[in-house]
């Protein structure tokens, strides 16, 4: 479970008989990770379940197919991570739809669009001074408005207790956590076909979107709207790793992300209760 939720984005660290769930940072993961997964669109050899090197069981990195070692895949960009796309909602006062177009590009948000607006505004708030302004707030904000503050109070707390300054250290990722091949299996059924763990045709989707995007831009660049809808996409590929949307891409199978995986369709058939 805990290597799970470390997949989706969120640290595990134990304290005494208390468990404390963390934002997994960009330097948490770099910390996990025993290299970098640079082609993450190679798995197994099918005819003799072979390793290959720069996939995502490369045995140098990984510990290969059935290996323990954590890898890390580094994407073509920084992102807002979708694990705290509610956070992220309630410290910068937007609704749903308004953050999703503002990272299509079809709204902006301080001048900026896509996700660079995000980002820019992450970076500028500061948290001690956004924490005061809000308390504030709060003291003549009418009842309607109530719940919304103390959920970003909220936010800001956590924020403040961990250290942060600004909200961008804890909500942006460059890096995707890969979790050891032996969590994410792939073994031959008797009719020759391979099963393969969900994860891993996510690890597979997420690694195709920023490598196609760098094969791109090395061509000779690409326009702002092509920019702005390959971001888009790379956001909602992590977003479906993570688990909570279906796959970008998949054909009669909605390959399942790393949260669904844990909790299942429904309560009795997650991972951890199959396991129990």
């Amino acid at each position: 479970m805990t290597n799970y939720l470390r997949g989706a984005g969120v640290d595990v660290k134990k304290d005494g008989n208390k468990m404390y769930l963390l934002p997994l940072t960009d330097k948490g993961v770099l910390k996990l990770s025993s290299g970098e997964i640079k082609d993450a669109g190679q798995m197994l050899r099918g005819k003799d379940l072979s390793e290959k090197a720069g996939g995502l069981f490369d045995p140098a990195v990984t510990g290969g197919h059935l290996g323990k070692q954590w890898a890390h895949i580094t994407l073509h960009r920084k992102i807002p991570s979708p694990m705290y796309e509610e956070a992220i909602l309630k410290l910068l006062g937007l609704t749903k739809a308004k953050y999703t177009s503002i990272l299509q590009g079809q709204d902006q948000l301080n001048d900026k669009t896509g996700i660079d607006a995000i980002i820019a505004a992450l970076a500028g708030m500061d948290v001690d001074a956004e924490l005061e302004s809000t308390k504030q707030t709060l003291k003549t904000a009418p009842p309607t408005n109530v719940n919304r503050l103390n959920t970003k109070l909220r936010y800001l707390h956590a924020l403040k207790t961990l250290g942060y300054k600004s909200p961008d250290k804890a909500y942006l990722m460059k890096y995707v956590p890969v979790i050891p091949p032996a969590f994410r299996p792939v073994y031959p059924l008797p009719s020759g076909d391979l099963a393969v763990s969900d994860i891993n045709k996510h690890y597979r989707q997420v690694g195709l979107l920023t490598q196609g995007f760098k094969d791109l831009n090395t061509l000779g660049g690409m326009s702002k709207p092509d920019e702005l809808k390959y971001d888009y996409d790379l956001y909602n590929g992590v977003k479906a790793l993570q688990g909570f949307i279906d796959p970008i891409t998949y054909g009669q199978e909605k390959y399942k992300g790393v949260i669904k995986e844990l909790a299942g369709e429904q309560a009795k058939f997650g991972l951890i209760q199959a396991l129990a």
